[in-house]
């Protein structure tokens, strides 16, 4: 029944059918199914990243000490904003990364890092 009202939204507002025509009044149920295939894209994208992110942690790519910090710092301030999204997801599978406190510490310890080798670097 729900596919019914979707594939009569469709047409109609492919014909040009608009909201005061009464067509698109039947059909305001959110369709389940793509509500499903979001979750699962989005997941998806969050288990992808979870694992470029903990590579650029662990191997950061820049020559100097200040950038490879700021690399870093940059991986896990991601990690903590998907973090808030997905939890269950990042830990889901190998590799789990560490819960959001202990995400929080690292970036905490990584900023007082950075300010360290700012510090040495302007003498």
């Amino acid at each position: 029944m729900l596919s019914t009202h979707i594939a009569v939204f469709l047409l109609a507002s492919r014909l040009g059918a608009t909201q005061s025509d009464g067509v698109l009044d039947a059909v305001t149920v959110p369709d389940h199914a793509s509500k499903v295939a979001d979750r699962r894209v989005f997941v998806e994208e969050c288990v992808a990243e979870k694992h470029r992110l903990l590579r650029q942690y662990a191997r950061p790519s820049g020559r100097s000490q200040l950038v490879r910090t700021l690399q870093r710092i940059d991986a896990v301030d991601r990690l903590i904003g998907w973090w808030e999204h997905c939890p269950e997801d990042l830990r889901s599978e190998p590799p789990v990364v560490p819960g959001i406190e202990v995400l929080r510490s690292e970036a905490h310890r990584l900023r007082k890092r950075m300010a360290e080798l700012e510090w040495s670097i302007s003498f």
